[in-house]
């Protein structure tokens, strides 16, 4: 019961923090939230993937555009929390390798039916969600990194199935592809 009661306690301390750190985003204090939020992952234990997702997330669009290798690193964080690796200068052979799998891939299923993803699967709608606000940060600091990532991904995505943000990525992955590839 006293455990019930700290663990509800942090969670609202979380997402008090949370409020505040977007109020100071908002706010125009952006050096603030960040700071606010980078305290907060520091300092918490014992949560879950899914819900730190909710302080990662905020970190990284807080810092994506302004420190970009900031972004990354918190990226990476949340990545291997959740068993996932970007690799940093991958060779143009293991990015053209992956990007083909997953080519194949699409092109085997465009004219089928998606399955759609569990609606109560949290933790794989905030990988996919953490993905999607990696996009930005990635392409800019190296997008080979972000296509061989992407790649891998989306493939195992189509496998745990569909949904708005595997969707954004798909689009994304293939407008960058064109734009590589034409």
């Amino acid at each position: 019961s006293t455990q019930y009661r700290v663990l509800e306690a942090s969670e609202h301390h979380v997402q008090l923090q949370l409020v505040l750190a977007w109020t100071e985003y908002m706010g125009g204090q952006p050096d603030c939230a960040r700071v606010l939020l980078f305290d907060l992952n520091k300092n918490i234990t014992g949560m879950s993937r899914s819900k730190r997702s909710r302080i990662w997330m905020p970190l990284i669009q807080f810092h994506a555009f302004v420190d970009n290798e900031a972004a990354i690193a918190i990226g990476k964080e949340a990545l291997e929390a959740y068993g996932w690796k970007l690799k940093e200068k991958s060779s143009l052979l293991s990015i053209a390798k992956e990007v083909m799998k997953t080519g194949m891939l699409l092109y085997r299923i465009h004219d089928k039916p998606f399955r759609l993803s569990d609606p109560l699967d949290e933790e794989y709608a905030e990988l996919c969600l953490l993905m999607e606000h990696l996009l930005f940060p990635l392409l800019m600091h190296d997008a080979g990194a972000l296509l061989e990532l992407y790649a891998r991904f989306i493939r195992y995505g189509l496998q745990k199935g569909l949904n708005g943000s595997l969707a954004a990525m798909i689009s994304g992955y293939e407008l960058i592809i064109q734009r590589l590839l034409p």
